[in-house]
């Protein structure tokens, strides 16, 4: 990048973010616990796409979007 002064910024903001982030997810409890259930959460739900997906576009009907859906993948 040619402006200096800009990358600089952008810089600082990328180390500020990570440390926020770092500093976050520190002060919750159970951190390890919380990421073994996310990745379980994921896990389910990829196995079981289909029905995660009907769900979805059912919600998303109900709540007035419209869903589209492609004929394969």
């Amino acid at each position: 990048m040619n402006d200096q002064a800009l990358q600089v910024a952008l810089d600082a903001n990328a180390e500020r973010r990570i440390k926020v982030r770092q500093e976050a997810f520190a002060s919750l409890p159970d951190t390890k616990e919380r990421r073994l259930r996310a990745h379980n959460v994921r896990a389910q739900v990829i196995y079981n796409l289909a029905e995660a997906a009907d769900r979805f576009a059912v919600k998303a009907s109900q709540n007035g979007m419209i869903v589209h859906r492609a004929a394969s993948a």
